[in-house]
C-alpha cells in the first residue's frame, strides 16, 4: 500500500509546482511512509523521466535542430547553460541540504517561500518566444534553488522564465526540456554513490509514478497556458502553514 501511494505522491508531485521533495518529508512525518531504499527513488525518478520522454516526443527534437536557431539562441547550448547552477550546487552542496529533509520545520518554510514564488507569476508579461543563453542561466539558478525540500522545481523555473518575458508556451517547455538533465545527473549520482539494484516489486509504483506524471504533464500545461500557476502557490504557502502549527 505505501509503495502504491509513493507511486501517486511522486508521479503527481514531481510534476505539478507543489514540490515532491515537501510532500515526500511531510508524507513521513505525518502517516509514516518512507521511500524503501535509494533503489525505489532511483526508479521512480526514472518513471517520471520517461513521462517526460512519452509527452513532448517529437517535439524534443527541436533540440537538435541546429539550422534555424543562431549560437545565442541555441537550445542545446542553453540547455547545457542552465543545468550549470544546479549541477554546482547539487555536487558542492549535497550533504549540507540533506540536513533539510531532517526537520518538517524547514520543508514548510520552505513551502510558504514556493508560494510566493508562484504568486509571482501574476507580474509576468509575454514578448517572446526565444531562449537567450542569458535566459538559460537565470532559469538555471531558479532551478538550483529547487533543490531545497519545499521549492518547486517546475514552479521556480516556469515563474523565472515567466519573468523574463517568454511566453506561456515557451515557459512550460524550456522547464520540463532542463529537467531531464537535472533528473538523470541527479539519478546518476545516487546510482555512484548508493548503487541501484532493480526490483520487480518496483514495477507498480514505477506504472503509477509514470501515468500520474504524465497526468500531471498535461494538468499544468494547462494552467500555466490559462495563466493560474499562482493557484498553486496558495496550496503551497496554506500546506506549510498547516505543517508548521501542527509540528508545533
Amino acid at each position: 500500500m505505501k509503495l502504491f501511494i509513493l507511486g501517486i505522491i511522486q508521479g503527481l508531485t514531481e510534476f505539478l509546482p507543489v514540490s515532491s521533495s515537501g510532500h515526500l518529508v511531510l508524507a513521513q512525518q505525518f502517516l509514516g511512509i518512507h521511500i524503501p531504499g535509494i533503489s525505489l527513488e532511483i526508479t521512480l525518478h526514472l518513471a517520471t523521466l520517461l513521462a517526460i520522454f512519452v509527452y513532448f516526443n517529437r517535439k524534443l527534437l527541436e533540440i537538435f535542430d541546429f539550422k534555424n536557431q543562431p549560437l545565442r539562441e541555441n537550445l542545446l547550448l542553453s540547455l547545457v547553460v542552465g543545468s550549470i547552477p544546479a549541477g554546482i550546487v547539487g555536487v558542492l552542496g549535497a550533504d549540507r541540504i540533506e540536513v533539510l529533509f531532517e526537520d518538517i520545520k524547514a520543508p514548510s518554510v520552505f513551502l510558504i517561500l514556493n508560494g510566493l514564488i508562484l504568486s509571482t507569476s501574476l507580474l509576468a508579461r509575454e514578448r517572446r518566444d526565444k531562449v537567450t543563453l542569458l535566459d538559460a542561466l537565470l532559469i538555471g539558478c531558479a532551478q538550483a534553488l529547487a533543490i531545497l525540500p519545499g521549492i518547486s522545481r517546475s514552479g521556480s523555473t516556469i515563474t523565472m522564465a515567466l519573468l523574463l518575458g517568454l511566453r506561456r508556451e515557451r515557459a512550460f517547455r524550456f522547464s520540463f526540456y532542463l529537467s531531464i538533465p537535472a533528473i538523470l545527473g541527479a539519478s546518476f549520482l545516487d546510482i555512484l554513490k548508493e548503487g541501484w539494484t532493480p526490483n520487480s516489486g518496483y514495477l507498480l509504483p514505477f506504472i503509477l509514478s509514470f501515468a500520474f506524471g504524465l497526468f500531471a504533464l498535461y494538468l499544468l500545461k494547462n494552467v500555466v497556458l490559462r495563466g493560474k500557476l499562482a493557484y498553486f502557490g496558495i496550496y503551497t504557502a496554506v500546506l506549510g502553514l498547516t505543517a508548521l502549527l501542527l509540528a508545533g
